[in-house]
């Protein structure tokens, strides 16, 4: 084996930290409470946004889960909301 296909499979190797569990969650979508830190605003705010449906949701495992396209969504409608002047 070559010195480099060693340091190569060194860095994947830790590149694929944490469980599967949290592995399977990145790949459907993140939490709520994730979702929030991601989205710089509070819980309250995030939940609201929820409630009113301007966020879809997947259910997981009896999990909420919320997809990355729908977060980057959501962050684009509230940045163009903000930027736009009369």
């Amino acid at each position: 084996m070559h010195k480099l296909d060693v340091l190569l499979g060194n860095a994947a190797r830790r590149l694929r930290v944490g469980s599967g569990r949290q592995q399977c969650m990145h790949r459907h979508g993140v939490s709520p409470l994730e979702a929030a830190r991601r989205l710089c605003v509070d819980q309250s705010n995030l939940f609201m946004a929820l409630q009113k449906g301007q966020i879809p949701t997947i259910r997981r495992n009896g999990r909420t889960l919320l997809s990355h396209g729908a977060l980057r969504e959501y962050q684009a409608r509230k940045h163009l909301r903000g930027t736009y002047r009369y």
